[in-house]
């Protein structure tokens, strides 16, 4: 699987972790990782209220469409840890979200071949029973009329 930007804020949207990915990617776009960085203002560009929101109706996992610091949109999936009230946040490119539905496509034309190949196999072992029972019965047919 690809590593995506992670990052792990408060409520507030002060940003305390950030896996490599993410923090290269802050570093790409002139932000530095410290602490005076918001995650939805600086980053997301999406108003705290919209996520907020949407864990206070009960969903402990988000997916928007934001601006990715200004100049990028993308995915991001934001999941609330209640125990600690931290929000994780996985952004994830066009790009990559591109490639993993190509991989997800040609698993399941993958899974449809073998399934097909099942078949086939499963329908000429039934096909060669048959043949061996009619050969069968022939046999024993030619048997009773030889005497």
């Amino acid at each position: 699987m690809l590593e995506h930007p992670i990052l792990v804020s408060d409520r507030s949207g002060r940003i305390l972790l950030a896996n490599a990915r993410a923090t290269q990617r802050l570093e790409f776009h002139g932000f530095t990782f410290d602490a005076n960085l918001n995650l939805f203002s600086d980053v997301l560009r999406v108003h705290q209220k919209v996520i907020l929101d949407q864990i206070e109706g009960g969903e402990h996992q988000g997916r928007s469409r934001v601006r990715w610091v200004v100049r990028e949109w993308v995915f991001a999936r934001i999941q609330w840890l209640p125990e600690g009230d931290w929000l994780v946040v996985r952004i994830e490119d066009a790009e990559e979200r591109k490639a993993v539905a190509l991989t997800s496509t040609a698993q399941h034309t993958v899974q449809e071949l073998l399934q097909e190949r099942e078949i086939t196999y499963r329908n000429l072992l039934a096909a060669y029973l048959r043949l061996q029972e009619v050969n069968r019965q022939k046999t024993v047919f030619l048997g009773l009329g030889g005497s």
